[in-house]
């Protein structure tokens, strides 16, 4: 007998959809709280939702069964849009883009003036991801981080824009908000850091052939954020590992650690950004066209 595969029911996560900010069955209201602890929103949910997709809010309902609490939550400091969206996946396994977001125009760090249609969208997947991370919705990781690659890299979006540099920053600044971890190195990749580790290591050559501008913005990053060259670094080892061709491993002159570099980015550390400015040099571009 053939194992049964499990087929997603359309019909059952659409009639779970048609729960969503309904009052209809609901056991627990949700106030989002803004600076002044003012309501912003005030939404109908319903626990066992919440619990199958967050052990966080099912530790709060827990917590609120024992101490016989008002069914009322409030939500302080949250994103109130990111929030939506996060409510949102939760009945129906996705979860839209707020409608005030729109394409802007930018000028491109690679030297030309180009359309960042997804500019907005790429703060929103991030903005989404942390708290999807603070709540302990790995499939909502997943799929933030899927989104965040694909409207940052082309035919959607030329790459490198100045929007990805402000995502990058925004999503290590929420990963790691204390200065008191910058030397924190975090074991476990979360998806939305794996997913910036392999654009970066992928695009490479396109960032040290970009122009100044670009790679100044990300040799800062590199430096402000250890952890971002740690996890560029660990992208790059296990590429090395995989690739038939190799690599080499090369003492950096600015951090003094090994690295992992390929003949065209013998000059480059994504630990700490040595050489990240100076772009592949020509000898090397020769030595890779071999």
């Amino acid at each position: 007998m053939e194992p049964l595969v499990p087929q997603t029911d359309t019909s059952f996560l659409s009639g779970l959809a048609s729960f969503h900010n309904s009052p209809h069955f609901s056991d627990v209201t949700i106030r989002l709280l803004d600076a002044f602890s003012e309501p912003v929103y005030s939404l109908h949910a319903h626990k066992l939702v919440l619990s199958a997709h967050s052990q966080i809010f099912a530790n709060i309902f827990n917590e609120e069964l024992q101490q016989r609490w008002a069914p009322v939550i409030d939500i302080h400091d949250d994103d109130p849009t990111a929030f939506l969206a996060m409510l949102e996946y939760m009945y129906s396994g996705s979860y839209s883009i707020p409608a005030s977001t729109s394409s802007s125009r930018s000028s491109s760090p690679t030297g030309s003036a180009e359309v960042d249609i997804s500019a907005t969208d790429l703060i929103f997947h991030t903005r989404l991801h942390a708290l999807a991370t603070t709540y302990a919705i790995p499939t909502l990781q997943n799929l933030c981080a899927r989104n965040f690659a694909l409207a940052s890299t082309p035919p959607k979006s030329p790459f490198p824009t100045p929007t990805w540099f402000t995502a990058v920053e925004l999503h290590y600044t929420l990963l790691c908000p204390s200065s008191s971890l910058s030397s924190l190195m975090i074991d476990t990749l979360d998806p939305l850091s794996l997913a910036i580790a392999r654009q970066i290591y992928s695009n490479r050559t396109v960032l040290l052939r970009a122009s100044l501008e670009a790679r100044a913005m990300l040799r800062e990053l590199l430096v402000r954020f250890p952890q971002l060259g740690a996890d560029v670094t660990g992208e790059a080892r296990r590429a090395w590992k995989e690739s038939p061709r190799g690599g080499t491993l090369i003492a950096c002159k600015g951090c003094r650690r090994w690295v992992v570099a390929c003949v065209a980015e013998a000059m480059i550390c994504w630990r700490c950004g040595e050489g990240v400015v100076g772009g592949i040099p020509n000898e090397a571009r020769d030595g890779d066209k071999k």
